[in-house]
């Protein structure tokens, strides 16, 4: 008697340490699917996302550069949404907060009707951004505004011998100028009616660029949540 109960209790002990090795190979895989599935899912949604301005941001990363994306919501001329326009900033937005916008109540308008010039100063420093800071800013104004954009100088001795427009707020009024100047500090000014500084220190033209698209886009919320906020 003593002797079949041993046997017993073996098989028991075997059959144990099987339920044992199939729960662990469980586990296993639902870790393996947790890694693949759920924590991606939990870095995008959770991690990586944040809301500014009334937008909800999701940090990406291509290469050895960080985007930070968002899109925003789109009406046609009867008030209708549309669908979405998808932008990407090179820098976080959160982090040009400290470029002052010397603007009553940060409220950007643009004659619509009319040209918008963005000109620059011929001297500006050489730097990796400044491609990209104009290209994003005529494309967002281009796109999401549907403005007529163009490239210009404000410097009339560079432009006599080059095939390019001489652009100031004093010669063309009617039009919405943007100078892009270097300065001391990196900030964001109106100087008249249709007259916008975008003035940059060092290289920080692109953080100029994206900081006035930013304050165009929170007084664009502004509005649509006053619209549809509610809705």
């Amino acid at each position: 008697m003593v002797k079949r109960k041993g046997k017993k209790a073996k098989k028991l002990s075997l059959k144990e340490k099987q339920n044992r090795q199939v729960i662990w190979a469980v586990v296993l895989m639902l870790s393996v699917i947790a890694i693949i599935f759920i924590v991606p899912f939990i870095m995008k949604n959770f991690i990586n996302k944040f809301v500014y301005v009334g937008f909800d941001f999701y940090k990406t990363k291509a290469g050895d550069f960080f985007f930070y994306t968002t899109k925003i919501p789109l009406v046609n001329s009867y008030g209708f949404p549309i669908g979405d326009y998808q932008i990407s900033f090179r820098n976080d937005p959160r982090e040009l907060e400290d470029i002052e916008v010397d603007i009553i109540d940060n409220k950007i308008s643009f004659e619509k009707e009319e040209i918008v010039y963005i000109s620059i100063e011929s001297e500006a420093p050489i730097c990796d951004d400044n491609i990209i800071a104009v290209v994003g800013l005529t494309n967002f104004l281009d796109k999401f505004g549907n403005l007529k954009v163009k490239g210009a100088m404000h410097d009339v001795y560079y432009t006599s011998g080059n095939d390019l427009v001489y652009v100031t707020c004093d010669n063309h009024p009617d039009n919405t100028i943007l100078l892009v100047k270097t300065g001391n500090e990196t900030e964001i000014k109106k100087t008249g009616k249709n007259c916008y500084e975008l003035i940059y220190k060092d290289c920080e033209i692109n953080r100029a660029a994206e900081k006035f698209i930013i304050t165009i886009l929170e007084g664009y919320m502004e509005k649509y949540m006053e619209f549809y906020g509610d809705k």
